[in-house]
């Protein structure tokens, strides 16, 4: 994955607002249509409300775009070389206006710096407390690398949470059955923790399987949440652990409830688009313990 990949997948889904790197009191707002480098004041519902924007997929088809917070159908965009909020009206010039690619920090990689798709080598930053795009040019780079450089203060994360559903279920057996599943069984020498590797590989064959456009595939999922029983690490542990096929059978009686069961992970993010993934279904007569 290329570094400006992973920039984007580190931004996108997310709230920000975004600090100027040499006036790291002021940032980006959007005040009466325009953007300006502006203070924010936490007392000021309005000040923190005009610097909040979520980061989405390029409405170009490519980058990244900013979306107002308070104005979620406005975007940032340039125009006559000065940056503005617009909003969304589904012409091509404002979906290249309002995309762009994010690179690492002209003044260090601590910050983002990010460059208009529509005006390749122009790039956004602030002078004299107005926001716009220019290129790199004369003898004043370093003052310029600085002016071009923001840092990113999260203000809402993507949340994850899990789930157990049951997909299949009856409450009350009508006639005595065998339920019988094979499954190929591990034990994870790291953590001595049974583990399905029927679990693992249906995660590891849907690993690129996300939101499009949100760099969020299923692993990342996991990684993010803190699950460790499907994530890569776990893929290389099975390497080195000992695994037997078992079948997983039981008598459902007469009367017994019965259920399928099925794990299943949301994510939310900032713009209240959601993506779920599952596992593979588990069997039993009541709810089985969390995955950990």
């Amino acid at each position: 994955m290329s570094n400006i990949s992973n920039m984007i997948g580190n931004l996108l889904g997310r709230q920000f607002s975004f600090r100027a790197n040499n006036y790291p009191d002021l940032c980006l707002r959007h005040r009466d249509g325009r953007v300006f480098l502006d203070s924010v004041n936490n007392n000021d519902d309005l000040s923190k409300e005009d610097s909040a924007f979520t980061v989405v997929p390029g409405l170009s088809g490519t980058g990244i775009s900013f979306k107002s917070k308070n104005y979620p159908d406005h975007f940032i965009r340039h125009r006559n070389g000065e940056c503005f909020i617009s909003p969304y009206d589904g012409s091509d010039i404002l979906r290249k206006d309002a995309s762009w690619v994010p690179h690492e920090g002209l003044a260090g990689i601590q910050g983002y710096t990010f460059e208009a798709i529509q005006c390749p080598g122009l790039y956004m930053r602030h002078k004299d407390f107005r926001v716009r795009i220019d290129r790199k040019e004369g003898t004043v780079f370093n003052q310029f690398n600085q002016d071009a450089t923001w840092l990113p203060a999260l203000l809402v994360d993507r949340s994850l949470r899990g789930e157990w559903r049951a997909i299949y279920k009856i409450e009350n057996v009508d006639a005595e059955f065998k339920y019988s599943k094979k499954r190929v069984v591990g034990i994870q020498l790291t953590n001595s923790k049974s583990v399905s590797k029927t679990e693992e590989s249906a995660w590891k064959a849907s690993t690129e399987v996300g939101a499009e456009g949100y760099g969020m595939s299923c692993k990342a999922m996991f990684e993010v949440s803190g699950m460790k029983s499907v994530t890569e690490a776990s893929s290389s542990s099975w390497q080195s652990s000992q695994e037997s096929e078992t079948t997983e059978e039981f008598i459902v009686k007469r009367g017994d409830a019965f259920y399928l069961w099925q794990w299943c992970l949301i994510a939310t993010f900032a713009d209240g688009f959601q993506i779920e993934t599952q596992t593979d279904i588990y069997s039993g007569l009541k709810n089985p313990a969390p995955l950990d």
